[in-house]
């Protein structure tokens, strides 16, 4: 197994410890104080977990993870959805020193396969089985294809034994096995976790992150969210994606605060959760707060308590920031980050409701961000143009590439691959990107990878995938395809049938579908996206 490093990173400023410390120390402190609760669709109570059990529990997984072979720095992986185990599992993998590897739930058998494959990891932990598919029985065939996972631990509520706590029960902890994992504990500057973001040039890019990293990538945004122990956080976002790992689970350990987790988005079930909680602070994508908006027009709940909405992933509409404040009581706050740093730009709350749907927000502490030319030479103010930062949460580097890593960064600067401006007072504007990845319901979708493949079709010659405007989503996938044989028909169903007999994740699929003649191209031969999508859209408002 490759021995996992990061490179040289700033400590915490004031403090040298982990975000594990940080729970070991409420564990200590606030034993008897609830931690998280956990809400399953279909049940109509919650589990909830203090601090006191969920150190209990995240101690026997660890010692069952070392009984299973896994050592520092090697990787565990678990594919799981907004789920008390998901935390224990996190907790688990870094008190042994190994490395957090969340698997996202709509992942299919291709994606899965590359990530267990890529990390080598020796323990998968997943549900056995959902009300639509089986991930037991998925990796159960990978398990037999691949070396070197060596050990499944599935979990089923239904099934007598399977659930976790169950599976766990004979573990014993005693005080020489706890002392043991106190020896284990990482370093500030130890990669805490991988994740894998969609990318462009046909496979994932598998960040790397430190404790010190995610510390910063998460606590940079905290002063201008106003965040407290006495908050109170939903994350209805999956917890695999970076959104709901930073932000529901990392920030609530270093707050202090408490929890609250949703397994599948039920907006009307996120009222509820809301008044039964007194839930605070949410973030998610702006179809999250649309969904919500529309249920509290049907249904009443007291939200109150909520003051917080923090909206990344896709712009804003201009009337959502009044109907969010008017129907469910929570400031609407825009921002704009990502996977490699977290939060870079967020909104305030004395900002306007034009300001908040017209620009991202402000750099948070400890980000930089500027605007370059082609060149990478600095531009004036209001100018559109390559958006570079620099930020103390910036991931340290990309599991088995070095050169893609190198290649990211410009004097220091951070080549995000969007395109934006900054105005006169520091906010900026988002108005395009320069990778070619469609932003679906906040989930980058990796359309180079997904062309390659409806390539493989014998009646496809030539194939483009651009993102068209979507008002729940922001964009959907648009397919435009170019017969081997002109006047050829294809159908959206018979791409979409080959995608799935891969194992495609559904969520990639594109969702419309035109056939052309052929496709338009630069002098160079390069394909115009640009156009295709003008041309879509013109075509539609016709």
């Amino acid at each position: 197994m490759t021995a996992i490093k990061a490179r040289n990173y700033p400590k915490r400023e004031g403090r040298a410890s982990t975000t594990l410390d940080d729970f070991l120390d409420l564990a200590g402190s606030r034993p008897d104080d609830i931690a998280l609760v956990s809400y399953l669709a279909g049940r109509p109570e919650p589990a909830t977990l203090t601090y006191g059990r969920m150190a209990e529990l995240v101690d026997r997984l660890a010692l069952r993870l070392i009984e299973l072979g896994v050592r520092p720095r090697e990787f565990v992986s678990f594919q799981l959805p907004n789920r008390w185990e998901f935390a224990i599992a996190h907790l688990a993998t870094i008190r042994i020193g190994a490395i957090s590897n969340a698997i996202m739930p709509i992942y299919g058998r291709r994606e899965v396969r590359f990530m267990l494959e890529r990390t080598k990891s020796r323990v998968c932990i997943a549900l056995k089985r959902t009300p639509r598919t089986e991930p037991g029985k998925m990796l159960a065939e990978l398990r037999d294809e691949l070396a070197t996972l060596e050990h499944l631990i599935l979990i089923d509520d239904d099934e007598p034994g399977l659930s976790l706590e169950s599976q766990l029960a004979g573990v014993t902890v005693q005080k020489a096995a706890r002392t043991d994992l106190d020896r284990l504990r990482p370093h500030p500057d130890d990669v805490e976790a991988i994740l894998f973001s969609s990318g462009t040039t046909g496979e994932p890019k598998a960040i790397l992150h430190s404790f010190n990293s995610i510390y910063r990538a998460t606590a940079n945004s905290f002063g201008a969210m106003g965040m407290s122990s006495r908050d109170v956080v939903l994350m209805s976002s999956p917890l695999g994606h970076a959104t709901g790992f930073y932000f529901g689970l990392e920030m609530p350990l270093i707050c202090g605060c408490r929890m609250v987790f949703q397994d599948m988005w039920n907006p009307e079930e996120m009222l509820r959760i809301i008044e039964r909680e007194r839930v605070t602070w949410t973030m998610g994508t702006a179809s999250f707060a649309e969904d919500a908006c529309d249920a509290a027009e049907r249904i009443t709940y007291d939200t109150s308590s909520f003051r917080c909405f923090v909206c990344g992933g896709a712009p804003i509409p201009p009337k959502l920031v009044g109907r969010t404040s008017r129907l469910l009581g929570a400031q609407l706050i825009p921002s704009w980050g990502m996977t490699e740093a977290g939060i870079t730009t967020i909104g305030r709350f004395t900002d306007s409701p034009e300001r908040r749907a017209s620009s991202a927000g402000k750099p948070v502490d400890g980000v930089e961000v500027r605007v370059v030319d082609g060149a990478g030479d600095p531009l004036p103010l209001c100018t559109s143009g390559h958006l570079q930062l620099r930020a103390t949460g910036q991931h340290v580097g990309l599991f088995m590439n070095d050169e893609l890593y190198a290649a990211s960064f410009q004097d220091g600067w951070f080549n995000t691959g969007d395109i934006g401006e900054i105005d006169e007072e520091g906010y900026v504007r988002i108005v395009g990107r320069s990778k070619d990845i469609v932003i679906r319901g906040g989930e980058n979708i990796p359309i180079i990878e997904i062309e390659n493949l409806i390539r493989d079709i014998p009646a496809v010659k030539e194939v483009a995938i651009v993102g068209v405007p979507d008002a729940r989503l922001g964009e959907r996938c648009h397919a435009v395809l170019v017969p081997r044989v002109p006047g050829q028909e294809i159908s959206l169903k018979e791409v979409v049938r080959h995608l799935e007999a891969l194992g495609v994740t559904k969520q990639y699929w594109p969702e419309y579908l035109t056939v052309a003649d052929d496709l338009p191209r630069t002098a160079s031969g390069k394909i115009q996206r640009f156009v295709i999508r003008n041309q879509l859209i013109t075509t539609d408002n016709d």
